[in-house]
């Protein structure tokens, strides 16, 4: 709508802020929040895990930004803008980046890469990642097809790959929680409603 196209959570060392959130990424970022994340919304996600907004961790952000499928700058924005954080405590959450919140997490050793962090405490009819990114599930879940590999264990829960395109169930009797995660290619471009097909459509 802005012009802007598809904008995610680069992974890299940069921490937000300064002069690169720029203007055309604020409204971006304001876009994206009264689109996807209902004031009501991010709040009862908060509570349902017992977190309070100003004290949570910025992991803590991580997995709520995870569930609406925004970026942790985003979220933490939106939160900002709509008073549920104050500016102390967006300032403090954004000294870190996604790559830094990778490398933070327990019993971790994977290569830098973007991810979403899935607790499974959240009924979600659908989950979006890309071929190569990462998804941690909790640990009993049920994944169908081959399109996940399961690369390793930690503190977060079972850490996915995304090997190639396609949709795929993931379901944990434990937590009640089912969910079709759907991967597209790398990069793609094309028709919305091919993108995660396994194979290119001519």
């Amino acid at each position: 709508m802005f012009g802007h196209g598809s904008r995610i959570d680069a992974l890299t060392e940069h921490t937000p802020g300064g002069s690169h959130y720029n203007d055309e990424e604020f409204l971006a970022d304001t876009f994206a929040g009264v689109l996807l994340m209902p004031v009501g919304g991010i709040q009862g996600e908060f509570n349902r895990r017992k977190w309070k907004m100003e004290t949570a961790t910025q992991l803590d952000y991580y997995v709520i930004s995870s569930l609406f499928g925004v970026g942790f700058q985003t979220l933490i924005s939106h939160c900002k803008v709509n008073r549920l954080i104050s500016e102390l405590k967006a300032t403090e959450l954004l000294k870190t980046s996604p790559a830094k919140l990778l490398k933070s997490i327990d019993g971790l050793t994977v290569p830098a890469a973007s991810f979403k962090i899935i607790d499974g405490l959240s009924m979600l009819s659908t989950i979006d990642i890309e071929v190569s990114n990462y998804i941690f599930l909790p640990k009993d879940s049920n994944v169908e097809g081959e399109h996940l590999l399961a690369i390793e264990e930690s503190t977060q829960g079972t850490v996915y790959k995304a090997i190639k395109a396609g949709i795929v169930r993931v379901s944990s009797a434990k937590l009640d929680f089912g969910s079709f995660i759907r991967i597209q290619n790398i990069s793609y471009v094309g028709l919305a409603e091919n993108r995660h097909l396994e194979d290119d459509i001519d």
